[in-house]
């Protein structure tokens, strides 16, 4: 990462039940990310915030050279996790999605960023829509074929779920107050009104079959690199 500014990596990683079975990786978490852990009721749960929060450690270990396990992580006022350690150092951002059987983890050093990605539910209505999108996008929508119709919703929602979360609102703000056009013929163009005048672009991600996924980052361009990685006897390993 290092001599590339603008640049954003975009780490994928499979859930798989397996982690479960590796009881080093649960070593490498705070106590209460164990507890954590322990609330959940159903496996893929569990794997899921394993892979997710062990994948983090291990991603900014890379990057930072900050042991795992020496890892400390607070949240802003607004709900956006950061590296405490990373206080005082060199900067460096990061967002964490995880949808289904994937996990998705953004670094960059140089902008604020937001990721997100969602498994498609292809039982989803337009009226389960109208939570996150306008009354031009459920027009719009309504108007495709009912598959392009499923891919369409959930690209929109997750380009605004990446900008939210880049602009470190999250929740706070109705998903509703942001537009994303996806007629446009080179990019979707997205337009709001709520968030400082500062630069930002949104970028859609390469996802696998029935996944949709999006990231944003606080700059007028930037160049985004998509790595996959998986867990081998408790080391991330980049393939």
């Amino acid at each position: 990462m290092e001599g590339m500014p603008g640049l954003i990596e975009v780490w994928t990683l499979p859930v798989s039940p397996a982690v479960l079975q590796d009881h080093s990786l649960p070593k490498l978490l705070s106590s209460e990310e164990n507890l954590r852990i322990n609330r959940f009721h159903k496996p893929e749960d569990r794997a899921r915030y394993i892979v997710a929060h062990v994948g983090l450690r291990s991603i900014l270990d890379q990057y930072f050279a900050i042991h795992k396990e020496s890892q400390t992580f607070d949240r802003t006022r607004a709900g956006k996790p950061f590296l405490v350690k990373a206080r005082g150092n060199d900067p460096i951002y990061f967002s964490l999605a995880h949808s289904g059987a994937l996990v998705l983890i953004a670094v960059s050093r140089d902008m604020e960023i937001g990721v997100d990605v969602e498994a498609m539910d292809p039982t989803i209505d337009l009226s389960d829509a109208t939570a996150f999108c306008t009354p031009v996008e459920i027009s719009w929508l309504s108007r495709l074929q009912v598959s392009q119709r499923i891919s369409a919703l959930y690209r929109i929602w997750t380009i605004k779920e990446a900008l939210a979360k880049a602009q470190g609102v999250g929740l706070r703000i109705s998903l509703v107050e942001i537009s994303v056009d996806l007629s446009a013929p080179d990019r979707p163009e997205v337009r709001h009104a709520i968030f400082p005048s500062r630069p930002w672009f949104v970028e859609e991600l390469k996802a696998p079959l029935g996944y949709a996924s999006a990231i944003a980052g606080l700059t007028n361009q930037a160049m985004v690199r998509q790595l996959d990685a998986s867990f081998h006897d408790g080391e991330l390993l980049s393939h």
